[in-house]
């Protein structure tokens, strides 16, 4: 009996051992992991924003020109933009007269991402300088434009109500 009672403390200290030694294992295994980054279909969002925000310009269009108009309109450099399938990961609503805008897209990564901020910031500065000279109510939407970087991703609405384009895209990036 004594050497039954032997035995079963000795696999019983086992036990615990290697359940001591597997959890320490997991603990490890989930802090080495980076968290993983967010993927979000730029063209849902857009649409969701083109269908969910108030825009003055009532021929506001989704437009197929995109290296046009990020590249050469928001002088945003071509190789910033991500690629799948071997389109742009890209989507941008252009208006017919005024500087009401949807820009969403994927960068390369999150490096592209604020680099191409900063050029489609630029491009919003020179518009709203000219706006100033013969669109003076037009300014409060391009200097109260939503600008967002999130990870690899590129945001900006400039529409007839800013405010609720920001709380609609902070509710789409949750």
């Amino acid at each position: 009996m004594k050497k039954f009672r032997t035995i079963i403390a000795i696999l019983m200290a086992l036990a615990a051992l290697f359940s001591f030694a597997a959890c320490s294992k997991e603990g490890k295994k989930e802090e080495e992991q980076p968290p993983k980054a967010r993927d979000y279909n730029v063209a849902e969002i857009a649409k969701g924003i083109y269908e969910n925000v108030r825009f003055d310009d009532e021929y506001l269009v989704e437009t197929p020109a995109i290296d046009r108009t990020l590249c050469e309109y928001y002088h945003v450099d071509a190789s910033l933009i991500a690629e799948k399938d071997g389109a742009k990961e890209a989507v941008v609503y252009v208006p017919s007269a005024g500087p009401e805008a949807i820009i969403c897209f994927k960068a390369v990564d999150e490096s592209a991402a604020n680099t191409a901020m900063e050029a489609i910031k630029g491009r919003i500065a020179d518009d709203t300088e000219g706006y100033k000279t013969y669109g003076p109510d037009l300014v409060p939407k391009l200097e109260t434009a939503v600008e967002v970087v999130k990870g690899s991703y590129v945001f900006v609405i400039i529409s007839a109500d800013n405010a609720a384009a920001e709380t609609y895209l902070e509710g789409v990036l949750k």
